[in-house]
């Protein structure tokens, strides 16, 4: 212990002397080219730390450095860069701008880290005449430098950089210039946009996360293009950038509620649930609107119904009337000759009809058994006008003719109703799938003002919705949740499913008050689903209650 003291002190005290040497000594000391060398080196870099009596002094100590900057060794050359980067003084740029050339790797090293701590726009274009460096490590610190800058003039070179060089092959040179162009801000929402466009699913992944930290309201249309990607990494960091950027990107998330693409439509639910509380006002917002929607479509849908189901029953009349043959002449207005020229037409017609003569011979019987010509020329003309069964091959024959119906104020074809049908029905399909994405979102936030929401939906809402937030306030994790579920399980009056699915989500709950109720429903409900859900729950809160068979 006692050697480590004294190594500490030997230590402190020649630092304890250089930070008392005056400046003027110092830069007498820098300019001695007969002192030795490690004194002069000292100098330089204790100039770096020095408090000048004013702005001329310190003027004469950049100035002083600069010149050494051009000095034959090695050692003072890099102290003197790193002194002029620790005083930040911009009118050392211009010997620094020099020494970026030197000859020496660990100079070039040492002036790039000073133009990046001096970070002025002519640092920068200093640093760009190096990013191709042909020494690795000196690019390393040439493009770390001008992230240090902060200048939007460096911006092409780090995204140049960063595009052009496989993260799996030169990863310490793409990481490089990732964290130097997110020290650029949203000048670089470019570059990763176009980075997430590449076919590299590394740079892509780097691309999405980086646009996830520099939050600028820009990167969510380009996140929203890979939310579906081949590679889930890639897909997640958007889904994880998207939730990010919060409130930004909750429009193209919302619209990606409705994708075909089950990644898609996964991802961007997921990310509106990651965004917690702040999502929970357009949720609520886009349950409210779809559900209005879908309501109006319903009647749409029902009006639709109706008309076609008018025009089927007026098209089935056109049928029926359209068969039936032309009134017969009313024989009481007929001559005798032409109800004999009626008569013998009758006969001819059952004769070509039937070709059998019992069916000749019945005209026959009809004629004689009828008390008047009339009455034998009707039992005529019914017998000719019965319509013959139809052919197993000809049903498909008698359908309604092709003609258009008139629907409404406008005559529509039938091809025409039934697309406007479909269209009516996937529109349904969609606003209500995006009511139902808005109830499990709630439940996976599960914050006051959902509990809220879903409980009123629970409560009021349809079967189908109520069903969905029953089970989405047992997954909410809140406390506050227990009371509307415990309502709904003893509510006989609730469908079947509301009522288990709240059985469910007491137990997952864990809420223990609702025992006595889950026994009770368990032993006497006849819904089996219902005494199924309660015997789930009752498990789950105390796996050692006796349950009563429910049969």
């Amino acid at each position: 212990m006692r050697t480590f003291l004294l190594g500490c002190v030997s230590l402190l005290i020649p630092l304890a002397l250089y930070a008392q040497t005056p400046v003027a000594d110092l830069l007498t000391a820098v300019a001695d080219e007969t002192a030795p060398a490690s004194a002069r080196w000292t100098a330089a870099l204790d100039l770096g730390a020095a408090t000048f009596a004013d702005a001329a002094e310190q003027q004469t100590a950049v100035d002083a450095l600069g010149e050494a900057l051009r000095a034959r060794e090695v050692g003072l050359r890099v102290n003197a860069a790193t002194a002029l980067g620790r005083i930040g003084d911009a009118s050392g740029v211009a010997a620094l701008a020099d020494g970026i050339g030197d000859r020496q790797p660990v100079v070039r090293r040492a002036v790039a880290h000073s133009l990046g701590r001096i970070g002025t726009e002519a640092s920068a274009l200093a640093l760009l005449t190096r990013v191709d460096d042909a020494d690795g490590a000196v690019r390393g610190q040439v493009i770390h430098a001008l992230g240090e800058t902060g200048e939007p003039v460096a911006v092409g070179a780090l995204g140049g950089i960063f595009l052009s060089h496989n993260p799996a092959k030169d990863g310490a040179f793409t990481r490089e210039a990732t964290r130097a162009l997110l020290k650029m801000g949203g000048f670089a929402v470019d570059t990763f946009a176009a980075g997430l466009a590449s076919h590299d699913a590394d740079k892509q992944l780097i691309s999405a996360r980086a646009l996830g930290l520099l939050g600028d309201p820009r990167a969510a249309e380009p996140l929203m293009r890979v939310l579906g990607a081949l590679v889930p990494s890639v897909a997640a960091a958007a889904e994880s950038a998207l939730a990010h950027l919060g409130e930004p990107a909750m429009p193209g998330l919302i619209e990606a509620l409705d994708a075909e693409n089950p990644s898609v439509h996964g991802h961007a639910l997921a990310a509106i649930t990651d965004m917690g509380s702040p999502a929970v006002p357009t949720l609520v917002d886009l349950y409210t609107t779809s559900m209005l929607r879908v309501t109006e479509l319903e009647g749409e849908l029902q009006a639709l119904a109706d008309a076609i189901a008018q025009a089927e029953a007026a098209s089935k009349a056109a049928v029926v009337a359209a068969q039936q043959p032309p009134p017969p002449p009313d024989p009481s207005t007929m001559t005798v000759s032409e109800i004999q020229r009626e008569a013998k037409g009758l006969k001819k017609q059952l004769r070509v009809l039937n070709d059998e003569h019992d069916d000749i011979d019945s005209l026959v019987v009809y004629r004689r058994a009828a008390n008047t010509f009339n009455q034998w020329i009707d039992a005529g003309r019914r017998e000719l006008n019965k319509p013959p069964a139809p052919a197993a091959t000809a049903l498909s024959q008698q359908a309604a003719p092709s003609a258009e119906v008139a629907i409404g104020p406008e005559a529509q074809s039938s091809a025409a109703i039934a697309s406007t049908q479909r269209a009516l029905e996937d529109e349904l399909d969609d606003h209500r799938a995006r009511a139902h994405d808005a109830v499990v979102a709630l439940g996976q936030i599960g914050d006051d003002v959902a509990v809220t929401t879903l409980s009123g939906v629970a409560l009021t809402g349809a079967v189908m919705e109520a069903t969905l937030a029953a089970d989405a306030l047992g997954r909410t994790g809140n406390a506050n949740a227990v009371g509307t579920l415990t309502g709904l399980i003893a509510d006989v009056a609730a469908p079947s499913s509301v009522r288990a699915n709240a059985a469910r989500g007491l137990g997952t709950l864990g809420a223990t008050q609702a025992q006595a109720a889950l026994q009770q429903l368990a032993d006497t409900d006849p819904a089996p689903n219902v005494r199924r859900a309660a015997q789930q729950a009752l498990h789950r809160l105390a796996p050692t209650v006796s349950l009563s068979p429910t049969g």
